[in-house]
């Protein structure tokens, strides 16, 4: 059988830091930027009828489990120049002309979210589903005052209206793989310090509100602030510091400069007492 080749390719591209993606109704492209001083002797690519590894100088560069089949033997890569570097261009043969809805199966959505904040703070840590290679430059996250966006290889992996409004500005974010799972932890910075979150997202509207706090919360509410103080006598004694300065040290240095301004103008006003930072500990 003869396969029309040379479909126009779509002028729409999906891409993340670390490649993009088009497709025609028989081919699927993947361009991977490169630096000037990769050689075509340095790259491995091994197509598999429903799979795609790329390997540079040895390292796995990247690793698809793709959204349908392939044709192995007829798929083909190049590297070519572009500008001052080099782009690794591959080519995947459908083995059925149809349109992809998505490049890689399995990478939707989060498959646990996890949730803590403090006073000032908000983190969320996203866990990438198990068995898929993922490394940082497949990510990018995106914050706006009240939305976050995380996509992972092209694909939205979190599409999120928060709870109440961010400063975007101040979002960190890293990749980390604790015991074999990967993890995206997202730090972001309260509008209004002090609101209380119930969860990351915005509650429903058509939700049933919460029952006025009782007796015995005001009285739990109070047992936790004592042992937080407890346990801040605590700290000092061990390390001769204090927890608000234990709690500093292991902020990144943009959140620990934006704290330090806040406190400053927190200062300046007639706010009685002091400013605790941190309720639960991060």
């Amino acid at each position: 059988e003869v396969r029309q080749k040379g479909a126009a390719l779509q002028p729409k591209s999906q891409s993340c830091p670390h490649f993009w993606w088009t497709q025609s109704e028989d081919e699927i492209e993947v361009n991977i930027p490169l630096s000037s001083d990769v050689n075509p002797t340095d790259i491995e690519v091994k197509f598999g009828s429903e799979s795609l590894e790329v390997f540079i100088a040895g390292a796995k560069d990247l690793q698809l489990r793709l959204f349908n089949k392939i044709l192995p033997d007829e798929s083909t890569w190049l590297l070519d120049r572009k500008g001052k570097g080099k782009v690794l261009q591959i080519t995947l043969v459908k083995n059925m002309d149809e349109t992809w809805s998505t490049l890689e199966l399995g990478m939707q959505s989060a498959s646990q979210v996890n949730f803590q904040q403090n006073d000032l703070i908000v983190k969320l840590m996203l866990q990438t589903p198990k068995g898929y290679f993922v490394r940082h430059r497949d990510i990018s996250v995106n914050s706006t005052e009240g939305l976050l966006n995380v996509f992972v290889k092209t694909q939205e992996f979190v599409n999120l209206e928060l709870f109440d409004e961010i400063q975007p500005k101040y979002t960190v974010w890293e990749y980390n793989n604790r015991e074999g799972v990967g993890w995206i932890d997202i730090t972001m910075v309260k509008k209004r310090p002090y609101l209380h979150w119930t969860g990351p997202r915005k509650p429903d509207p058509n939700e049933n509100r919460e029952q006025e706090a009782t007796a015995e919360d005001y009285e739990k509410h109070d047992q936790l602030i004592q042992k937080i103080e407890r346990d801040n006598k605590e700290i000092s004694n061990k390390t001769g510091k204090t927890y608000e300065e234990e709690y500093f040290d292991s902020l990144p240095p943009k959140l620990r400069d934006y704290h330090r301004r806040l406190d400053s103008e927190l200062n300046k006003t007639n706010i009685p007492g002091s400013y605790d930072h941190a309720d639960m500990p991060m």
